[in-house]
């Protein structure tokens, strides 16, 4: 018999144990916590017997059980392997752990979320001048179905002892979750109209010009490091290598390009030359955007053409 099989078999029927494993012992009890068990190990490295009766011994938490089946918080203290495949009846704890997690993110949070007024919250000057931003950053972006909002709850909304106390009947798991939602309320209220914001602008026509959307979705097309882009420039035209990420800044700030935004500074100061561009001056005529840009190209492949 297994170091595992003997602890599943006295898990289940003994209120105290040993286990020996590679010459060591362990010894293990259990106390009674609403309609579980919790099941605590202290490790042996003393052949004294009076080992267990030292005061100053920590008890370790490593399995709950409840009826048959038998959570285990330490697979490897209990004799599993962590990519071990767990006999009927016996589970992974923070595998339990993650799944409540996910059902409160992804089945009570948004039926709360969607119980709540967000009426208020849709006209507030901040809100809305913040959702615009974002709306215009996001569909500039690399992925244009990431926000910059995230309305979860997360990995760490329900904690070990929350789950153990789910476990054996002391919470359920609906009470736990909506008690701590609504003592947050009014972040909830935040962030949820933030996030409704967002979308109404992101599907909102003009919030974003043609142009720019077109620019960021052909540089969508490639995972490069640079890019080909043609400028045009007061009747004068510049070919140079842009890294991606400088063109999508650029296309959200609207701001000016410099030389340093080039493969080279030696490249990039040769294209102003050629441009006429500055790219240091209080006049936007003289300014060098993506306004400019007549082409760009990847590997010989036009991505882009005005």
């Amino acid at each position: 018999m297994t170091y595992s099989d003997r602890f599943i078999k006295l898990a289940r029927e003994e209120t105290q144990f040993h286990a020996y494993r590679n010459g060591n012992k362990a010894f293990f009890f259990k106390q009674q916590f609403g309609e579980g068990e919790y099941i605590y190990k202290i490790s042996d490295w003393s052949n004294d017997p009076l080992f267990y009766f030292n005061p100053d011994l920590e008890p370790k938490l490593v399995c709950i059980k409840v009826n048959d089946s038998l959570y285990i918080l330490d697979l490897y203290g209990c004799g599993f392997g962590f990519d071990e495949e767990l006999p009927e009846g016996v589970f992974d704890f923070n595998a339990v752990l993650a799944e409540l997690n996910r059902k409160v993110n992804d089945g009570i949070l948004p039926q709360y979320l969607a119980s709540l007024d967000l009426s208020e919250q849709m006209e507030n000057e901040k809100i809305v001048e913040y959702a615009r931003s974002a709306a215009t950053q996001t569909l500039l972006s690399v992925n244009p179905t990431v926000l910059p909002i995230n309305v979860g709850v997360g990995s760490n909304f329900l904690t070990t002892c929350d789950v153990a106390q789910i476990l054996c009947g002391a919470r359920r798991l609906d009470n736990l979750a909506l008690g701590r939602l609504r003592a947050k309320e009014e972040e909830w209220i935040e962030k949820a109209a933030t996030k409704k914001k967002i979308l109404e602008f992101m599907e909102q026509p003009g919030i974003v010009g043609d142009t720019q959307l077109q620019i960021a979705a052909a540089l969508r097309l490639v995972d490069a490091k640079f890019v080909t882009v043609e400028f045009s420039f007061k009747g004068n035209d510049a070919t140079g290598k842009m890294d991606p990420s400088v063109i999508y800044s650029n296309l959200k700030e609207e701001d000016r390009f410099t030389k340093y935004d080039f493969a080279t500074n030696v490249e990039g100061k040769k294209i102003f030359n050629v441009l006429g561009a500055k790219d240091v001056s209080s006049k936007p005529e003289d300014r060098l955007t993506w306004r400019n840009i007549v082409r760009i190209r990847y590997k010989g492949k036009i991505l882009y053409q005005a």
